[in-house]
């Protein structure tokens, strides 16, 4: 799942709407903070253009309180987030833009990313079960909020992330029978289907083919 709307510099938006000043910060002023509640944007779009920008506005401390309908989709902001914050010396940008785009949007990836994912997995079933653990690891973020029950349930959804054996979970055969479901008569012809939805409806919305593989 993903949102449909442009990713949004949060603190910009508050400045417009006059809600905050980008004014320079009188000698002595107290650090503002900013409290911002983000409800079902599907992903962390939001969150991550508002850290790339933040140099762009004043010193002030934000806090962004994430809710999302299902558990899941905070694991995955949880992944996104630890990807996208991975320092340099570990990852190079190229690499983790390419792992980004495909974690973010693919339902099949490379051994090598299925390899990050198990290893992301590991850690994360680790840090949930010990917050004091998942603080020192990754202080900008803070699960203290989730019940018990919610904890458990994340630390399930990681232990399925970790486990490659298509017969627990083999999207191939679950996106064959969707398609089969949604196409109808038209499944035998489904190639001729994509093409004349790229051509009659996404290329109005600014769809193309970047590669294919």
């Amino acid at each position: 799942m993903w949102g449909f709307s442009p990713a949004l510099d949060l603190q910009k938006d508050l400045c417009d709407c006059e809600c905050l000043s980008d004014a320079p910060k009188e000698e002595g002023e107290a650090l503002e903070v900013v409290n911002i509640l983000l409800i079902g944007c599907g992903d962390c779009r939001h969150i991550l253009q508002t850290m790339a920008r933040r140099k762009r506005h004043r010193k002030r401390k934000v806090h962004i309180y994430v809710v999302e309908n299902n558990l899941e989709l905070l694991g995955r902001h949880l992944l996104l987030l630890t990807l996208a914050l991975e320092p340099s010396h570990r990852m190079g940008l190229q690499e983790k833009v390419e792992l980004f785009a495909e974690l973010y949007g693919n339902s099949m990836i490379r051994q090598q990313t299925v390899q990050y994912l198990q290893e992301k997995a590991n850690l994360f079933i680790e840090m949930i079960t010990d917050l004091d653990y998942f603080d020192e690891r990754m202080p900008s973020i803070d699960l203290s909020q989730l019940k018990y029950k919610e904890r458990d349930y994340l630390e399930g959804i990681f232990k399925f992330w970790r486990e490659p054996n298509p017969r627990y979970f083999n999207i191939s055969t679950v996106w064959d029978n969707r398609l089969r479901q949604y196409l109808g008569t038209r499944y035998d012809t489904r190639k001729g289907a994509f093409d004349w939805d790229l051509s009659m409806k996404l290329h109005d919305l600014g769809g193309k083919s970047h590669h294919e593989k």
